[in-house]
């Protein structure tokens, strides 16, 4: 959490950040953190269960063993409301909200749209997996 803590600041003190894919870097930001929120609230859109307890749960299983996480970075979360913020600063206090929401939630997590049900550290290691697959696609320019 740390790591992806002191991504987002040097994030927010560059001078130019780019993104390498189609969505702009406000729009990444926001994206990782629907993702946090979904999953104290829940995914719009979840896949049926049959997917979730069986090629979801491989999928999570293959990235938690792995330690990384390799996914189409331009795919948006299934029923998501659009992307659509354009000021980086604003996105990156709506994502530092989310990890300190997730951090202090103290309920049950709602299923991961994709990998079914999760526990807390799981969660937290796909969110920051998540989180790392979309940061080494932006260039931060100091």
């Amino acid at each position: 959490m740390s790591a992806a803590r002191a991504w987002l600041s040097r994030l927010q003190s560059a001078t130019e950040v780019h993104s390498q894919t189609a969505w702009p870097v406000p729009q990444v930001i926001e994206h990782l953190a629907q993702s946090i929120e979904f999953s104290l609230t829940g995914y719009p859109e979840p896949k049926p269960e049959w997917f979730q307890s069986s090629l979801g749960r491989l999928a999570n299983a293959a990235f938690q063993r792995a330690g990384a996480m390799h996914h189409d970075l331009e795919a948006p979360i299934p029923g998501a409301e659009a992307l659509s913020m354009q000021h980086l600063h604003a996105a990156c206090r709506r994502l530092h909200k989310a990890l300190d929401d997730f951090l202090a939630f103290s309920g049950e997590f709602h299923p991961h749209f994709a990998y079914g049900p999760l526990g807390r550290e799981s969660y937290l290691r796909a969110h920051l997996m998540h989180l790392a697959d979309h940061a080494a696609k932006i260039e931060l320019v100091a």
